[in-house]
């Protein structure tokens, strides 16, 4: 427990907590810290389409997309953030950001474009294109929030990207 042994991410066991120590060290006063923290991104990701993907190809070809995205997710972000498979085809991304006046937008959507380019699953002679929806939800320092409301929210908005993304062809 604690570790999803398909895709060795962190799994929801510690993803509260961990948010919930991001969120203190956020909202933590001190002149001594070299480089407090500004904001915290979390960033909900879905894999579109997942349950056709399992239907049509298989489960173990399901099983292959989450270790796909899952090493596309460790391959995009950086030492110090945390990436999590809470359950299922869903994934989480904290990023602490510690710079002043960071645009948080254009660090989401070029990570986001990066995690979509090119996602695919080579497996028992078949090749399958998809993609992810994400949602974001940005905690700034001064701010206050519960982890479970930041999940919430990026979850929220993550819903709403995959209803954009709705009309696209996911996989084929």
């Amino acid at each position: 427990v604690g570790i999803d042994p398909l895709t060795n991410l962190f799994d929801s066991v510690f993803l509260e907590p961990k948010l919930n120590r991001l969120i203190e060290e956020l909202n933590y006063e001190s002149e001594k810290r070299k480089s407090p923290l500004q904001a915290v991104m979390v960033i909900f990701i879905d894999i579109n389409h997942f349950k056709t993907l399992n239907d049509e190809h298989g489960h173990d070809m399901g099983d292959e997309a989450l270790k796909v995205l899952a090493m596309r997710l460790r391959q995009e972000t950086k030492r110090g953030d945390e990436l999590f498979r809470p359950h299922g085809d869903e994934f989480v991304i904290l990023l602490p950001i510690k710079h002043e006046n960071v645009d948080t937008n254009e660090v989401f959507a070029r990570l986001k474009e990066k995690i979509n380019t090119d996602l695919v699953v080579n497996f028992a002679d078949a090749q399958v294109r998809f993609t992810v929806s994400m949602g974001l939800k940005v905690l700034n320092k001064g701010e206050q929030a519960t982890a479970k409301d930041l999940l919430k929210k990026a979850d929220e908005k993550m819903y709403i990207d995959k209803r954009l993304m709705k009309g696209q062809t996911e996989v084929n």
